[in-house]
């Protein structure tokens, strides 16, 4: 069970991280950051917060923490297929380390 929490935390990280690109893109003052996708991407991530301090009462920190890391794995995955941006040959070999790491790290 906990690492589905993880799973979902970093999904909703990485969703709300998304949300904070499309609101911040092509802001030129303060105020135009006060829009929707701002507020949205502030409630996945509050979201995700909730869980993971869930998931932090629950299992040791050397567990937990390392689950950081998939929300940058599904940035790369955001990134390419969502936002179409150009992801490089190392970031998909690093992308797949970490997957690997977590994987050893989840195996009981």
């Amino acid at each position: 069970m906990i690492f589905a929490v993880l799973v979902v935390s970093s999904i909703l990280a990485a969703f709300g991280q998304m949300l904070f690109k499309w609101g911040a893109a092509g802001n030129g003052s303060l105020f135009a950051y006060a829009n929707p996708y701002i507020l949205g991407g502030f409630v996945f991530y509050g979201l995700s917060t909730v869980l993971w301090l869930w998931a932090l009462s629950v299992e040791k920190l050397s567990v937990v923490f390392p689950f950081s890391a998939l929300t940058l794995v599904l940035i790369y995955g955001i990134s390419y297929f969502v936002l179409k941006e150009d992801i490089g040959g190392r970031e998909l070999l690093g992308a797949l380390l970490i997957l690997g790491g977590l994987i050893v790290i989840a195996w009981r």
